[in-house]
């Protein structure tokens, strides 16, 4: 009789996380992923955007947002994708803290409200969305009057951002150097995504940060 391979065995059948969606709610920390905004992106309430702004200008993510962040290895285009990831200071005790990447975004962000609709149906998806959202600590975005971007928020969550950068920076090279084999080679390659002319840079003054 053969015997068993040898195996990792466990003594209660609990379901391991990497069998379940993997959402920004469970994301591990100082895990960069990349997040797309989908075409409901659009502001109304049942339609639970990935990000939108609240109305004291806050932006918050979706916490139920389910992350598959194979772009990077698989060397898809961080166009019209947004960079999250969770992170943890610690100074005087443990602070948590969300930062976001918003280079590559293509679309606006969308507001909403800061008070519930009077329509009940409507405030109920208002109150649910304001639920099942967190609110971004800090971000990198493009700015419009500078060839560099800018970090936005405290600056304790700048090396964080740093890293965030790195990983958007590191999945449009990958993105590129596909591109440009799949052409040599007279495969198609990812059809209706525009890879910008040049990789945004480390933010410099203001609001910046060095690289």
């Amino acid at each position: 009789m053969s015997s068993s391979p040898e195996r990792d065995q466990f003594p209660r059948a609990i379901v391991p996380e990497h069998l379940t969606a993997r959402r920004l709610s469970n994301l591990p920390l100082d895990t960069p992923a990349l997040i797309p905004l989908t075409a409901q992106d659009d502001g109304y309430y049942y339609t639970r955007p990935t990000l939108f702004v609240d109305g004291e200008r806050n932006l918050r993510a979706r916490q139920s947002t389910e992350i598959k962040d194979g772009a990077l290895k698989a060397g898809k285009s961080p166009m019209g994708r947004a960079g999250i990831m969770r992170v943890a200071l610690i100074d005087e005790g443990i602070r948590m803290g969300t930062v976001a990447d918003l280079r590559f975004i293509t679309t606006p962000i969308p507001e909403i409200e800061d008070e519930a609709p009077d329509d009940t149906e409507e405030a109920r998806d208002w109150f649910e969305q304001q639920r099942d959202s967190v609110a971004v600590d800090a971000f990198i975005a493009n700015d419009p009057d500078s060839r560099n971007g800018a970090y936005y928020g405290a600056p304790e969550f700048y090396p964080a951002l740093d890293r965030l950068r790195k990983h958007g920076n590191k999945a449009l090279q990958n993105y590129t150097k596909r591109k440009r084999a799949s052409n040599k080679s007279g495969k198609p390659s990812e059809v209706g995504k525009k890879t910008p002319d040049r990789q945004p840079s480390t933010p410099s003054s203001g609001n910046d940060t060095p690289s």
